[in-house]
């Protein structure tokens, strides 16, 4: 038989009952308090009997079956539980991707662990959900390739009965990362330029660096996000942005981190073999102490002052060289 149901009352109770004259028995009734006279008893078969749960206050109960007129004779006791209907206060996120997966916290009341609690995303997506505390628990959306189609949230404690509190999750096209300017920075206070795609206009947007140091970003537009990399530390991060404090992207795009100066780009990034023509040096990092020096190739013993432009650029005068690729370093 059905153990728990709500305050309201309503819940169908089936129990098995061994009587040699159940068949033949009329009188059956459910008693739910001492004080009531109880409610009747259906006789569905040899061994099954129905009631109906009356409304009452929330807690647990023994029930028991009686038989004759003035419930003189006990076929049989149970205990039940009267709950009271789960109610949702708050959500977090109130969006999500199409794809699915979205961690959403259920922030409510009467929310009764070891149950077979679910949440209800419309009217079909019904999924699993954890019960943490009696005001707090986590279910994952399922997928919806409807964009931008607003459901209703609910939760129940046994599948049956639900929430009514009217919230609503709204389903969003999946973001993505597409480039990262600069892709290479020194370790300090910087800004960094995510562009992407599926960005929205509104949002909680967030930096994620390496999987762990998560910053907070400023929503430019629908296809770029900044952040600043002041916590970052030395190393090569992987960066993702996520719109709704859960779900981060998964596009595997790496921003460096680096004490020293490193060379981003050169122009122009050819010439002939004689040198002795200026170009244009593009570095990142934090500018060594003393008088910079540009170096081409790695066995190369021939080096240049460099004359610094900016932060971010110094310009050296190519040496003479043999035809092929060198490597272009700057250092102090």
């Amino acid at each position: 038989h059905v153990s728990a149901g709500p305050v309201s009352g309503g819940t169908v109770l089936r129990v098995k009952v061994l009587h040699p004259f159940l068949k033949t028995t009329l009188a059956l009734r459910c008693m739910f308090s001492e004080k009531a006279s109880g409610v009747p008893a259906e006789t569905l078969n040899s061994s099954m009997i129905s009631c109906l749960a009356p409304p009452h206050r929330a807690g647990n109960m023994q029930v028991t079956v009686v038989h004759g007129e003035m419930g003189g004779e006990v076929l049989g006791s149970f205990m039940y539980e009267y709950r009271e209907t789960p109610e949702i206060v708050d959500i977090v996120p109130k969006h999500g991707s199409e794809e699915g997966g979205s961690a959403v916290r259920v922030v409510g009341l009467h929310f009764v662990s070891g149950t077979n609690a679910v949440c209800l995303f419309g009217e079909s997506g019904v999924q699993n959900a954890s019960v943490l505390s009696s005001t707090l628990l986590r279910c994952l959306s399922p997928a919806d390739t409807n964009l931008d189609r607003t459901v209703a949230l609910e939760v129940s404690m046994d599948g049956k009965q639900y929430s009514n509190s009217g919230m609503k999750f709204t389903y969003t096209a999946t973001p993505r990362v597409t480039s990262i300017q600069p892709s290479v920075g020194s370790r300090g206070v910087s800004l960094l330029t995510v562009s992407g795609v599926n960005f929205g206009t509104s949002g909680s947007a967030q930096c994620r660096f390496g999987g762990a140091d998560i910053v907070r970003g400023n929503l430019v537009s629908s296809t770029a996000i900044i952040c600043a990399t002041g916590r970052v530390q030395r190393g090569n991060y992987t960066v993702e942005v996520s719109l709704n404090g859960v779900d981060f992207t998964t596009d595997l795009l790496t921003f460096v981190s680096s004490k020293q100066l490193v060379v981003t780009g050169i122009k122009p990034n050819f010439g002939p073999e004689a040198g002795g023509y200026l170009v244009r040096v593009f570095v990142a990092g934090t500018r060594p102490e003393g008088v910079m020096r540009c170096h081409f190739g790695q066995e190369s013993v021939i080096n240049v002052t460099a004359l610094q432009v900016s932060d971010s650029e110094v310009m050296c005068q190519v040496p003479a060289g043999s035809k092929g690729v060198v490597l272009v370093a700057v250092s102090a």
